[in-house]
């Protein structure tokens, strides 16, 4: 039934409640105080707080409609009446930070060919053009690499970001997040932990965006991320090709995915740093 689980959504000491939350065509969502945990079919993209299951959209819905709560220990977890035991789950990983403990830093001839790729994907769809994105998003994201650009404090332009936009992660919210990666990615430690601060002091207005898109840019803040970023660090640590990887995160959901991509890009070419040829 369970085709995957976060792994660090283990790495917990009290028992967590999660009562239903939220329902839509692919994801039933649970929160427990203001943290959530979702169900997923098998079509979604592994997320940090995303169980996926090995079923389809149609079997989805039936099957977890009478789902109401999960509870999730360090070593099982419950769906209502089915316990599924730690050691018998297969895991995505999602902790980017522990990532490159493990497998190393990437040089800049891996940046640059990331950069590329990015731009090579974005290009197409005319994303740095106003078609796309409203003028209002274009000049906060013109805002804030001018900011990161010429080492000024970011915290006007990140929180102009958080919230900005429409459906449960708004453009913003996607393109701090995508930063956030980025930074990790190219090595900028002491930037990451300085936008982080930043954001977590404007999430600590609970209204500041939606509650699932305030877990993923917490989720970001503590290094974790979307599978498909330690992905593409993998490939690039080992010379794979990375276009597929950085397509299959364009494409999720209606412009989240291509946000994510700003953002990443932005961060990865901050501080003045320029991997373009």
């Amino acid at each position: 039934m369970i085709s995957s689980i976060p792994r660090h959504l283990f790495e917990i000491e009290d028992v967590k409640i999660y009562k239903r939350h939220s329902d839509f065509k692919h994801t039933v969502n649970f929160a427990c105080d203001d943290d959530i945990i979702a169900l997923h079919d098998h079509s979604r993209e592994a997320s940090p707080m995303g169980i996926i299951l090995e079923i389809d959209e149609q079997t989805f819905v039936s099957l977890t409609q009478p789902i109401q709560s999960l509870i999730l220990s360090k070593d099982r977890l419950l769906i209502e009446d089915v316990e599924f035991n730690k050691v018998n789950l297969s895991f995505t990983h999602h902790n980017l930070i522990r990532h490159i403990d493990i497998f190393g830093f990437l040089d800049d001839s891996h940046i640059h060919d990331l950069t590329e790729t990015i731009y090579d994907e974005l290009k197409p769809l005319d994303f740095f053009g106003p078609s796309l994105t409203s003028q209002s998003l274009n000049n906060r994201i013109h805002d804030l690499k001018n900011a990161l650009n010429h080492e000024k404090d970011c915290f006007e332009a990140i929180y102009h970001l958080i919230g900005f936009g429409e459906g449960l992660t708004p453009s913003g919210d996607d393109i701090v997040s995508g930063l956030l990666a980025g930074l990790l990615l190219s090595n900028q430690f002491n930037k990451f932990h300085e936008i982080k601060q930043h954001v977590l002091k404007i999430l600590e207005n609970k209204n500041a965006t939606s509650i699932i898109s305030r877990n993923f840019i917490n989720y970001a803040c503590k290094g974790i991320f979307i599978e498909s970023i330690l992905s593409l660090h993998s490939a690039l640590s080992n010379q794979l090709p990375v276009k597929p990887i950085v397509t299959q995160i364009g494409q999720m959901g209606q412009t989240s995915g291509r946000d994510y991509l700003m953002g990443l890009s932005i961060g990865i070419t901050s501080g003045g740093k320029n991997y373009d040829s």
